[in-house]
């Protein structure tokens, strides 16, 4: 049976040394001794974090690029990628972080990982995609999700955790496995090794 993958979306921003790059890194980690690939953005910050911690704990790690970022950043891809899909909006990107995963975790971020969480939040609220789990790590996400008026039943599919050994516990007994056909989705972009 495939390993099932686990979206981590985050900030770029974070740097070896600081606190939330440690965490990431430790989610990336502890998500792959469990059994866990690994999706996430591709690039610096808590991507990198969690790509080199799951990378370090046995994952493949997937990164899906978005080019008018990546333009925009003028940023390399990070050095613990095994694969990459060069998506051409942001949309799309999220898309495929989206449909390849069998859970999601949110680590502390900005406006991007605000509509990430958006978009997979509304799509499993609206049962557009089946259900798996949705993670957040950090309080600083409850102002956000309050401001959402999703109501009960939306908020009720948020999972909250305190710190990266609760992530792995919600998202070990909650993932989802996929079908082939979403596990492999790529929109039809090319899904290339990183080192080529």
């Amino acid at each position: 049976m495939p390993r099932r993958a686990i979206s981590v979306f985050g900030s770029s921003q974070p740097r070896p040394g600081d606190p939330a790059y440690a965490t990431a890194c430790t989610v990336g980690r502890r998500l792959a001794e469990v059994g866990f690939d690994l999706i996430n953005g591709g690039h610096a910050g808590t991507m990198a974090a969690v790509s080199a911690g799951g990378r370090a704990g046995g994952a493949r790690v997937l990164g899906v690029t978005c080019s008018p970022l990546r333009a925009l950043r003028a940023a390399p891809l990070n050095a613990d990628l095994h694969d990459v899909i060069a998506a051409p909006t942001l949309l799309a990107r999220i898309e495929i972080m989206m449909r390849r995963a069998s859970g999601y975790v949110i680590l502390p971020a900005g406006t991007g990982t605000l509509a990430e969480l958006a978009v997979v939040w509304d799509h499993v609220a609206k049962g557009l995609i089946a259900p798996r789990p949705i993670v957040f790590l950090a309080a600083s996400w409850e102002p956000a999700i309050a401001a959402a008026n999703a109501g009960a039943a939306a908020n009720a599919l948020l999972r909250r955790a305190a710190d990266p050994e609760e992530v792995v516990r919600i998202i070990s007994a909650e993932a989802v496995t996929l079908p082939e056909a979403e596990r492999t989705y790529t929109a039809g972009l090319e899904l290339r090794r990183a080192d080529a």
